[in-house]
């Protein structure tokens, strides 16, 4: 099955029988969440090329994720800012891949930047992809670098979640019906680690809620998490731990939410920049509840199957969350939606204008499912919790997605409106 997408065409290099792959490069240069959706496709390789070694070519920040998968023999790090800045570094980082004199190169990233996709072309070794889509590229880059591909994975088209597209890949190879949950593969060192930084904090044996209050974009912070988490902690005597990096913006926000909580008698405790992402992923897997913007650390809440509570804005909606059965993803539905956050307003209004209140309701309810019958939930802000002035968009009901989703999912979706 080798498709093919029009573009300016090569000369296609032959392919080596999958049993014949010694060395298998498989590059992933996103993010961490990008890497954990993924996880179900890495773990499943070494059936599709079994004799393959596969060295994952990863940016820095990613690494920790690939260190101990098992399938993973070793990693090469790279700046993925670097590739799209300097000329220079992209050409070394490709004379890297090269001499890893790879049989395959395996890239399974819908959205590539051009940077990452002139790296692919030029690594030196038969290309295994999905191909590229428009959002990271101009429709043209698009065209051509698929037509650089050698074996193209075809993908359903439409309304896609990303875990979804990890499975139209995995049924390509063979696999069918196969269940494809986000993986994280946690190190006993970091999983002690987490406890003990626990314990020092008084937190041993405790339920907590493990927060992430910031991403790595200015447009998924959410600055009311204090008042929608203060009622909540309160009440069930839940102390709350900040995790996050050490941004000053982040660090900003963390210390906010501490006083904020302290003057309502609920202990927080912040980690922010203090620890790995490993242990910072030990910490979310003993949570009672995660909860905080849509970054890699709601993916690893999902991996763990910890209960889950994400704001999730309009940019890419419909592409993440919620999927775990124990995730709750929480929206303010506008008709500015799917804009892939090229904003025209002075702030996100689909993250910023989510009402604590909403998010308040959606803690409890998430909170409160019976354990084994949980469910997929998309809970709204009401149309009218949201009140517009001049020049601000206006309620707008995701009925698309609501509808592509139920269409997939067995167990459908529970969609909650807001008090």
């Amino acid at each position: 099955m080798n498709s093919r997408l029009p573009g300016k065409d090569h000369s296609r290099r032959s392919m080596p029988d999958r049993a014949a792959v010694k060395k298998l490069l498989y590059v992933r240069l996103d993010g961490i969440g990008d890497g954990v959706l993924a996880g179900e496709l890495l773990e499943k390789l070494p059936e599709v090329y079994p004799n393959a070694a596969i060295t994952v070519a990863c940016d820095t920040a990613t690494a920790p994720l690939y260190a101990s998968a098992p399938a993973v023999k070793q990693t090469i790090t790279l700046d993925k800012r670097r590739l799209e800045l300097e000329p220079a570094y992209l050409q070394m980082a490709a004379k890297l891949l090269r001499a890893c004199r790879a049989d395959i190169i395996f890239n399974s990233t819908i959205s590539p930047s051009a940077s990452v996709c002139a790296l692919l072309v030029t690594a030196g070794a038969p290309l295994v992809s999905t191909g590229m889509d428009a959002t990271n590229a101009l429709p043209d880059a698009r065209d051509i670098f698929n037509g650089q591909v050698d074996e193209f994975i075809p993908l359903r088209p439409g309304i896609r979640m990303d875990i979804e597209r990890t499975r139209d890949i995995l049924e390509y190879f063979g696999f069918q019906e196969v269940v494809v949950p986000p993986r994280f593969w946690l190190s006993p060192e970091d999983a002690l680690a987490a406890a003990a930084k626990l314990e020092s904090a008084g937190l041993k044996d405790q339920p907590f809620v493990a927060l992430f209050a910031t991403g790595n974009v200015p447009y998924n912070t959410y600055g009311q998490w204090g008042k929608a988490l203060a009622d909540v902690c309160a009440k069930r005597g839940l102390p709350v731990v900040i995790l996050g990096g050490e941004s000053k913006a982040g660090l900003t926000a963390a210390h906010a939410i501490q006083d904020y909580l302290a003057k309502r008698n609920v202990s927080c405790h912040t980690f922010c920049g203090e620890l790995s992402l490993g242990v910072s992923a030990g910490i979310i897997q003993r949570s009672r509840l995660a909860a905080g913007a849509d970054t890699g650390l709601a993916h690893i809440a999902c991996a763990f199957d910890v209960p889950l509570v994400v704001l999730v804005g309009g940019g890419t909606f419909g592409r993440f969350f919620p999927y775990s059965r124990i995730c709750t993803a929480v929206c303010l539905p506008l008709e500015c939606y799917s804009c892939n956050w090229s904003c025209r307003y002075e702030r996100a209004h689909c993250i910023a204008g989510i009402a604590p209140e909403t998010v308040r309701q959606a803690l409890e309810y998430t909170l409160d499912q019976e354990k084994g019958k949980e469910r997929r939930t998309l809970f709204m802000q009401r149309p009218t919790a949201w009140r517009p002035g001049p020049d601000m968009p206006a309620w707008r009901s995701p009925a698309e997605f609501i509808s592509a989703y139920k269409s997939k999912e067995p167990n459908g979706l529970a969609v909650m409106l807001g008090r």
